[in-house]
């Protein structure tokens, strides 16, 4: 296997675990668990988390399944483009546009809310978290764009029978 396959495989790889990691998180978060990973997709908890602020003040738990139903579809992308990647490399780009998004918005949020906590070692943590899974999706771009440089590999001759 080539150093760019390798590269691409990678940076797949890294969209599942973004997917997976955010939904073990979003279920241990409904279920009121203090056991949390220290990476999620970051749009799936705000959808999460703000419906359930809206939830306590008006005591309306339908805001609860809406916030859960937009929890994880804010996640589902990440698994879509996982298996639209296998057939099409070019959406890794889109998952890694999806994921600039996602720190665009905790960005925004964290500069809005910055006073409101303090930086912890679990912060830190998730900051490079964040640049490692930024870092794999450019990668995996870039080894899509060079795979579409390089000459067509010839597909393998069946082998032939000689009676």
């Amino acid at each position: 296997m080539s150093k760019i396959e390798q590269t691409f495989r990678a940076s797949r790889g890294t969209l599942i675990a973004v997917f997976a990691l955010t939904v073990v998180n979003l279920v241990l978060s409904i279920m009121n668990s203090d056991l949390h990973f220290l990476f999620s997709a970051n749009l799936s908890l705000i959808a999460l988390y703000s419906n359930s602020a809206w939830d306590w003040v008006t005591g309306d738990y339908v805001f609860s399944t809406v916030g859960i139903a937009l929890a994880f579809l804010a996640a589902l992308p990440y698994l879509a483009l996982w298996f639209a990647s296998a057939k099409n490399k070019m959406w890794i780009a889109v998952g890694l546009g999806y994921f600039v998004i996602d720190i665009i918005v905790f960005a925004v949020l964290l500069g809005r809310a910055w006073g409101a906590f303090e930086t912890d070692i679990s912060f830190i943590i998730e900051l490079v978290f964040l640049g490692w899974i930024l870092v794999s999706l450019v990668l995996g771009t870039k080894a899509w764009l060079d795979s579409k440089k390089l000459p067509p590999s010839e597909p393998p001759t069946p082998p032939q029978n000689h009676m």
